[in-house]
């Protein structure tokens, strides 16, 4: 069966969800429960704050509503007047930066 770009996912795709899920919903946090959840805030925003403000906003907008992701993903287009595919590009290259900062791939 041939797998589209959009249907196959890495192995660490829900992990780094989480972890930005997190972060966008948390930045300022400065005491965790665990050592992990440090590790991985620390990580998003290290590579967040290495991309352009406009791409910050759409990363939070995006993982702050409370939809489905597919849905989040279309209003932030809509809203925006952006391509719901330059969404998923750059969630894509987000989350690879994020799972090799955090030594997952």
């Amino acid at each position: 069966m041939k797998r589209t770009n959009r249907s196959y996912q890495s192995y660490y795709v829900e992990y780094v969800n989480h972890i930005l899920r997190f972060y966008t919903r948390h930045p300022n946090m400065i005491h965790f429960e665990t050592e992990v959840d440090r590790i991985n805030h620390r990580t998003a925003k290290n590579v967040l704050q290495g991309l352009p403000t406009g791409e910050i906003g759409i990363i939070f907008d995006v993982y702050t509503r409370n939809d489905t992701f597919g849905d989040n993903v279309h209003e932030v287009a809509q809203k925006r007047n952006l391509k719901q595919d330059d969404i998923y590009t750059l969630i894509a290259r987000v989350s690879n930066l994020i799972a090799k900062e955090r030594g997952l791939i």
